[in-house]
């Protein structure tokens, strides 16, 4: 997902779905400075042991995404 920088609260908002299910995940994380740390602690923390991968795909600072699967 890519809400251009509402990464966080939408997955907030999700975190009971979340909490249930344990569904990929693909979230960007360029849009603030904080965004990889706060996405992945949050992620991580439900417990369900994800793998995960940060993948960059352009030359510049955009386009960033941490993957969970």
């Amino acid at each position: 997902m890519d809400l251009e920088g509402w990464e966080m609260p939408a997955l907030r908002g999700a975190g009971g779905h979340i909490a249930k299910g344990r569904p990929k995940l693909a979230i960007a994380v360029y849009h603030n400075a904080e965004d990889l740390r706060l996405v992945y602690e949050f992620v991580t923390a439900f417990g369900h042991g994800y793998r995960t991968y940060l993948r960059h795909y352009t030359q510049g600072w955009s386009e960033t995404v941490l993957f969970f699967c």
